[in-house]
């Protein structure tokens, strides 16, 4: 008798899993997707009003992947045979899902991209295991960021910072010895009137430089401290860079009217105030960089 060929016996179980955790996996998946379709519904119906005024939302995903790609070991790493699912995860994914739940019941957009990373977070330790995952979230947690600085619950944020730019902008202009005091938003000097608009309140541009940071901090490998530390060093400076920007239309403004205060110089001091803040961040960054480098302990070999 002769035998036929060797027959070979294909098994779809999902990267290593388990058949009976393949279901539950793969139904959970779409649950969360569909919970997170309202975002990105919103997202592209702002991308095709908006257009360049959410340069940075657009670019995000494109920041991600590119992180993800410096990360790209750790990602195929995913994909290796997982164990059994860590309940850990799964409470994560609840509760990142609970998130999601509120928000498409309140249409609080803001919640929903804040859903998205705990929802990821919490999946991939529940069917990848924490050690896996630990390499990727820094990427994962840039989701967020798909949310432009002005939109949505930021708005009422947005009026902190007005707040804030128009005193910074009366407290400069009375150091100067300038007639300036303040109505709400609005940044009286003499008799002429500036109203520090949404548009100028600089959530734009803050969100902008978090971005980065957190960007350049995974790229550098800073330690969490020093992620902290940058972070919370950006607040000020923001607030002090787009103060010192009114202050600077409002002097123009008072001198030479309107025509000189909202010609080039009106973009251009933000160019300069907040290319130095630009340029504090990246400082800070290599130092904090430079000094991981120099404590780590040298490896000597010896012949």
């Amino acid at each position: 008798m002769i035998d036929g060929p060797p027959q070979t016996r294909f098994e779809l179980t999902g990267s290593g899993a388990s058949p009976e955790w393949l279901g539950p996996r793969l139904l959970a998946g779409c649950a969360l997707i569909l919970l997170h379709t309202p975002l990105m519904v919103w997202l592209r119906q702002l991308w095709n009003v908006q257009g360049l005024s959410v340069a940075q939302s657009v670019v995000t995903p494109l920041v991600i992947a590119a992180l993800l790609y410096l990360r790209r070991d750790a990602v195929v790493g995913l994909f290796d045979a997982a164990e059994r699912p860590d309940r850990v995860g799964a409470w994560v994914m609840c509760g990142g899902a609970l998130m999601a739940a509120l928000s498409v019941w309140t249409g609080a957009i803001v919640l929903l991209a804040l859903s998205a990373p705990v929802c990821v977070h919490g999946y991939l330790i529940w069917t990848r295991g924490r050690q896996r995952v630990a390499d990727v979230l820094h990427p994962i947690y840039l989701l967020p960021f798909l949310v432009p600085g002005t939109y949505g619950e930021l708005a009422s944020l947005s009026g902190f910072f007005q707040e804030a730019a128009a005193q910074v902008a009366t407290w400069t202009l009375q150091a100067a010895l300038l007639p300036t005091w303040r109505d709400g938003i609005v940044v009286i000097t003499g008799a002429t009137y500036n109203t520090v608009t949404e548009d100028c309140s600089g959530m734009a541009t803050f969100s902008a430089l978090l971005l980065y940071a957190l960007v350049f901090s995974f790229i550098f490998r800073l330690k969490g401290r020093h992620i902290l530390m940058v972070l919370l060093g950006l607040i000020p400076l923001a607030l002090l860079a787009n103060g010192l920007r009114v202050a600077c239309i409002s002097y123009m403004l008072y001198h030479w009217g309107e025509g000189v205060a909202e010609g080039p110089w009106h973009d251009g001091c933000g160019y300069i105030l907040f290319g130095l803040c630009y340029t504090w961040l990246f400082a800070s960054i290599h130092a904090f960089a430079s000094d991981a480098s120099q404590s780590a302990p040298k490896i000597t070999t010896h012949h």
